[in-house]
Formats: C-alpha cells, structure tokens, sequence
C-alpha cells in the first residue's frame, strides 16, 4: 500500500481496498523498520486504538473528517501529553510533557492519527541533521547524504511514505531546506497563521509551525485543520478555510513573478539549481506571465540580522533549561553557581553553546545598542522593502539552498558555511512571510513567497505550477 494523496486514501478505505487499523499497521512497520534514524518515539497502541475507532465510524456509513484515520508524524518540539519531548537534546531526553500542542490537538479532533515524533538538531541548531543527540537522519534519496536542516526528520519520513504527512517548526529555514532534499512540499505559512502553543521556543518571533507533505491539495487540507485563531496564543490571526476546488484553474498570463538578481548570479549557487529556476521562469513566460528583477539586501547583512536576533531570543529561551525547572541536572556539585555551570557544560552540544554564548553576547549592556538593536531596524526596513518588492509582482520565485545535500559528517567543523547557507531562507522569516517549496525538478526545491497573510492565493498559484511543469 503505497500513500497517496489524503482523499485517495479516504477513498480506499470507502471501497473496502485495506481497513484503517491495516493501513495503519503499515505505517507503524515502516517506523519501526526505517533506517533513516527519524524516530525518537512510537506511539503504537493509542494509533492502532483510534484506527479501530475509524474503521467502526465506517462500517456505521458515518462521514468522516477531512483528516480522519490519516497517519502523521510530528517533530519532537511539540508537546504531547504523557509522552517524552526531548527536542532531540540530551538535557531533557527524559523531560514528560504536561499538555499537548494546539495543532496536534486540532489534528487529534480531525480524526489524524499520530505515530511518532521525529527527529531533529537538538533545540533547532543546525543545518545539517548532525547535531541531534541521538543520531543524524539520512536522506531518503541517498542515505550517504544529509537530509537538511533541523526538521529533517520530517522531511525525510514523507519521502520515504513512512507517514503521510508531518506537523513541523520553521525558523530559519528549518524544513525548506530538508523539503528540497528530499524532495517533498512544504509550507511555511505567515507567521502567528498557526498556534505555537507546546511547541517548544527557539526564537520567537520567527518560529512558524508549518505541514510537509506529497501534494498542495494535502497542504491545504491540513491547513484548513490546524490554522487560526487559538486563545492559548494571543500572536495567533484568523484563517479563512478553503475547498480544494479553490485551487484549480488559474491564469498564469495575469501574474507578474519576481526574482532577486543576487540571488541567482551568487558565486555560491550550484549552476544544476540555477538552470532548474530559469527552466521555471521559461513555462511562465510561455504561458504569458511576466518575470521581474528584483533587488535585494546585502546577502551578509541579511544573514548578520537573523542570527542577531535568532541567537538572542533562543539565548533568552533556554535560560529556563538549566537543570532547576527542567532537564537533568548535573550530579556532583557543591553549590548553585557550579551547578548552572556543570549542567549547562555537560548536556548542551556545541553549537548549542556557541549560540547561547553569541546571543548573551549580543544583549549584553556593552552590545545591545550596537548589534541587537540595530538588527531589529534592519529587520523593519527589510519588510518594507517587501511591501514595495509586493507593490511591483505577485510571487517570488527563489533557491532553497545554493548547495546540493553534502556527505553526513562532512560539515559540523564549518559552522560559518552553515550558517550561510541560509541565504535564501532567512529573509522571508525574518519577514513573517509565506513561503511554499516545491520539487519542480531542480535537486533543491524551488521556494515561492507572496505578500504577508496570503497562503491561500499562494497555495493555489503553487498547485497550478506544479501541474505545468509536471
């Protein structure tokens, strides 16, 4: 049985082609038996529970919900009640969750049924899968290679149809990248569009929790199911629902799309991606739209003002982990400076280290004013330019990443070409914008971003690019 699309499944299950508890059992195997390394937690018996449940709404001819009896998995930043929440950290490999996130909550409600948590860069750090204390994902292209970012265990798992779909976090670009990778769709929607509620902070004002998965209709759905308002996060906006039927038909001749010149005449872009947009760009143009250039923010600037502010607020955020109120606590100490010290010491990565010591760094009294704050104005000028870069086309069209996958365990002494592979990400978070990635034939994936609160208008022109360039 091979996943599909989230209504072709429903259909199966109608026609009597494999029950629920059957297909769900498939999916449990798959988790078990991976070699991907994606998997921190199984959660079979309450899975193969509510399978039974669906299978029995279906043989009483009850609809069912748009995500009922669909398996997910969700990145192991989201609390879930009573089970185990590491953020793939050793300090709090044992830490139990009080209470579950509001978009796995809203998903439960649907009927979606969830499997596992995955695998990630301990606390969101990282580019490359390789700093999880557990174990480094593989991709599942080629295992020899990275899988991506921090939520490459998300990625990964929809590649390899171990799950349907997966429930993530982006801040930086922590699942574009691994959606390219892999080859997979995501969405980064607007920020504050879905709650962040018991998903754990890395930097707040950036993190976005976001749906991967094999289609735009699946997106969609999805969305329609975990967006909106939420009184638990006062940040959260409304979202208006959409049918899938919304997606269909579009006239490519009525839409202006835009690209940053920087971007594609970088020395660091692989020329196998470059070729991949400019193919894009020719079946627009074919179809009557019109490409634009752009300009943009000094790339170094671009990637100075989002690690300021990101290695500040995830510097601020896990001040709370500290071996007191959560995580272990370091044994054999003899008073509290020393047990801050040694907990702190011990348990974190390295990188995690490097980005608490830079953020503290920067809101020190001696640095405050001269990197943070400067950083925030940057910040604002930056999304005023994208009004105006709005004003002039529809949708930007850009890379994910100037780089193809490298070798696992080839990059953690490099954390500078790291960090700048961030380049074509970091601008739109640190916009607030909505963000799709898709396949479309180029070994990266191709990232389509349109002005602030428009995922639905940016989820249809994707669905429709897609289909043209099949």
């Amino acid at each position: 049985m091979k996943t599909s699309t989230i209504s072709s499944i429903h259909e199966d299950y109608l026609s009597g082609k494999y029950s629920c508890e059957d297909f769900i059992k498939e999916k449990l195997k798959k988790a078990k038996d991976n070699t991907l390394n994606s998997c921190i937690l199984i959660l079979e018996d309450s899975a193969l529970q509510q399978a039974k449940l669906v299978d029995q709404k279906i043989k009483s001819w009850k609809k069912l919900k748009d995500l009922e009896g669909i398996p997910f998995w969700v990145k192991d930043t989201f609390l879930v009640k009573d089970t185990i929440t590491t953020w793939s950290s050793m300090i709090l490999e044992n830490y139990r969750a009080p209470y579950t996130a509001t978009v796995v909550e809203k998903l439960l409600d649907q009927g979606a049924i969830l499997i596992a948590k995955e695998n990630n860069d301990a606390f969101g750090h990282g580019s490359t899968t390789e700093n999880s204390h557990f174990w480094p994902t593989k991709n599942a292209i080629d295992p020899t290679l990275v899988a991506g970012w921090s939520s490459w265990g998300s990625a990964a798992n929809v590649s390899a149809d171990i799950t349907t779909f997966s429930i993530g976090e982006d801040t930086w670009g922590s699942i574009r990248q691994p959606a390219g990778y892999n080859q997979v769709i995501w969405l980064k929607p607007t920020y504050w569009a879905v709650s962040r509620y018991g998903c754990m902070a890395y930097a707040s004002s950036l993190d976005t929790v976001w749906p991967i998965a094999k289609s735009v209709s699946d997106i969609q759905l999805i969305m329609n199911a975990v967006a909106g308002k939420d009184e638990k996060d006062f940040t959260s906006i409304s979202y208006k629902k959409h049918s899938l039927e919304s997606l269909e038909t579009f006239d490519f001749s009525k839409v202006k799309v835009g690209y940053y010149k920087s971007f594609l005449e970088s020395e660091a872009l692989d020329p196998e991606i470059k070729k991949s947009i400019e193919t894009v760009f020719s079946k627009l143009q074919e179809k009557g739209a019109t490409v634009k250039e752009l300009t943009f923010f000094n790339d170094e600037l671009l990637i100075a003002t989002y690690y300021i502010i990101a290695m500040a607020e995830t510097a601020s955020n896990l001040s709370r982990i500290d071996g007191i109120k959560y995580g272990y606590r370091h044994a054999d100490v003899q008073d509290l400076k020393s047990l801050y010290e040694e907990t702190r010491f011990f348990w974190f990565s390295e990188e995690t280290k490097r980005r608490i010591i830079s953020g503290n760094q920067v809101l020190s009294q001696w640095f405050l004013d001269k990197y943070y704050i400067k950083a925030l104005i940057a910040r604002e000028k930056l999304i005023e330019h994208f009004k105006k870069d709005f004003e002039a086309v529809d949708f930007i069209l850009s890379p994910v990443t100037p780089k193809t996958p490298p070798k696992i365990w080839t990059t953690l002494d490099d954390p500078l070409a790291m960090y700048m592979s961030d380049m074509y990400t970091v601008g739109f978070s640190l916009g607030k914008l909505p963000t799709i990635s898709l396949p479309l034939h180029s070994p990266t994936g191709i990232q389509i971003t349109w002005d602030y609160s428009k995922d639905n208008e940016l989820l249809k022109f994707a669905y429709n690019l897609d289909i043209l360039c099949e």
